[in-house]
């Protein structure tokens, strides 16, 4: 970066410390003001909920793990504790990146070559907190401090506040029972949500269950309405990257526009509470607000989210029912520059009767001018065996088969086709059920829905469009169908 003219002061520590002594050792959650000086312009975003472990030690010196809200390197600097006073001087190293070290130093706006620049301040300077009622507070909260490599800032944090967390994760009361429901969002992505009643109170749970074995939030019910609250705490929750205190957030959606690149985009907002229609007798709540699992409380930051939740009560379906149709978003003709196309559709995981489907007894195949089509591993170096069923989350290691919940996208690698088409199918048991298949050029070919398993067919018979029998189909389009073993009849629109 060749800033070193700039002036980098004599540095108060050279050494790196990537163990504290023993001490008195305390989880914090970091608040501050976050500078991301990777760009041309500053970018200055508010953050909370990241954990940061703090060392007292015996002799009054205080070790912050990994200050930087954007690095965590697993280093410490060092400070010294004097009068409820935490004094950290600057700059200290605290990582070598090949030979060149990184510090921890106090970082001024600068004027470099025309171009405004967070750079070292160039001399000694102390970072102060003040250590009251279990927090500690930057006593100089303009004061921008951050990493800087041969001068030039790197990141930066203002405003900081080590805040020492005093909540306490939601507690569903003894003896209540709760039900399991099932949750869609918008996307119409499906999961579970346990709900239980305790009087007027109202308990979801389920939500941040990949993060916590038990979760709950708290709300209130209010007529025809429920109402949960912002800001109930989950609970701590560490992984090899680091650690973060989660909270329940309720959040409005916005729609913002960028002048400079003519585009708009959507943000969430945070808010009070999340309000649901709610029917008791129906056992249903839905909302047009949006739920956030959220890294802290105040500051939008997400792990989960649920945009307009609409969340009932379902018995578990004893037999296949047909599922709603697959809507086609995205088509890519084949090419030879690329040597493939590519579709995109959504699979509702619903059936015409509105009962919501378990993804695991959802599939879909795909037709080729109404003939079924099979993924074969010459062609899909990701699958190991042929495919005709492709299960609702099965995604390959290729990116040729992909599942992103509710949303589905396939490679093919042929040509010549009229059209290309998708069909849902729901299993249970022996029971297959089957929606219409719906084809990239917008035509439906509907067909019997429910079949038993592995069902062969014993006849076919071709028509035209008129309706008139034809042995041997030649240029035009048909209806092949296909009475099969069980008694049931399977009739698709062809081409040849």
């Amino acid at each position: 970066m060749g800033l070193m003219c700039l002036g980098v002061s004599k540095v108060q520590s050279q050494t790196i410390i990537t163990e504290a002594p023993a001490g008195d050792t305390k989880t914090f959650m970091r608040v501050s003001d976050v500078y991301n000086l990777q760009n041309s312009t500053p970018e200055v975003e508010s953050q909370d909920g990241y954990a940061t472990e703090v060392v007292f030690a015996a002799d009054g010196s205080v070790y912050i793990k990994d200050i930087n809200t954007d690095y965590a390197f697993g280093t410490y600097v060092k400070g010294t504790l004097t009068d409820n006073t935490v004094s950290v001087k600057l700059p200290q190293a605290i990582y070598d990146m090949d030979g060149m070290v990184v510090y921890l130093d106090k970082l001024v706006q600068m004027d470099v070559e025309g171009q405004m620049m967070y750079v070292s301040a160039g001399t000694e300077s102390e970072l102060l907190f003040e250590y009251k009622d279990g927090n500690l507070i930057q006593k100089e909260p303009s004061f921008v401090f951050g990493l800087a490599l041969e001068g030039a800032g790197i990141s930066g944090d203002s405003c900081m506040q080590f805040i020492n967390v005093l909540d306490q994760p939601i507690q569903l009361p003894e003896g209540t029972e709760y039900e399991t429901w099932k949750m869609r969002d918008w996307t119409g992505t499906v999961s579970d949500v346990c709900v239980a009643k305790n009087g007027n109170d109202i308990y979801l749970g389920n939500l941040a269950a990949d993060l916590f074995e038990s979760n709950w939030v708290k709300g209130s019910i209010q007529g025809d309405k429920v109402v949960i609250p912002s800001g109930q705490f989950y609970g701590l929750y560490s992984n090899e990257y680091g650690s973060a205190y989660m909270y329940f957030m309720a959040a409005d959606v916005d729609t913002l526009y960028n002048e400079l690149y003519d585009y708009s985009y959507m943000v969430y907002v945070p808010v009070d509470s999340i309000s649901f229609d709610y029917n008791a007798e129906k056992k249903t709540l839905s909302s047009m607000q949006s739920m956030l699992v959220n890294i802290g409380p105040e500051y939008v930051n997400f792990a989960y989210n649920y945009d307009e939740p609409n969340i009932k009560y379902q018995a578990e379906l004893t037999h296949a029912t047909r599922p709603e149709n697959p809507v086609i978003t995205n088509f890519m003709e084949y090419t030879e520059y690329f040597g493939y196309g590519a579709m995109s559709f959504t699979l509702p995981l619903n059936d015409v009767e509105g009962n919501v489907l378990n993804e695991n007894n959802v599939y879909y195949n795909v037709y080729i001018d109404g003939e079924l089509f099979t993924f074969n591993p010459d062609e899909y170096q990701g699958i190991t065996s042929s495919m005709t069923d492709i299960p609702y989350t099965f995604s390959d290691d290729y990116y040729d088969i992909q599942s992103y919940g509710a949303n589905h996208t396939f490679t093919f690698f042929v040509t010549g086709f009229e059209h290309i088409g998708v069909q849902s199918i729901h299993k249970i048991g022996d029971e297959v059920a089957k929606s219409d298949i719906v084809y990239n050029d917008g035509i439906t070919t509907a067909i019997s829905h429910v079949a038993k398993k592995d069902a062969a067919c014993v006849s076919d018979i071709y028509t035209d469009l008129s309706g008139r029998r034809v042995s041997v189909p030649s240029k035009g389009m048909y209806i092949h169908t296909m009475k099969m073993s069980d008694g049931s009849v399977r009739s698709v629109k062809m081409m040849k």
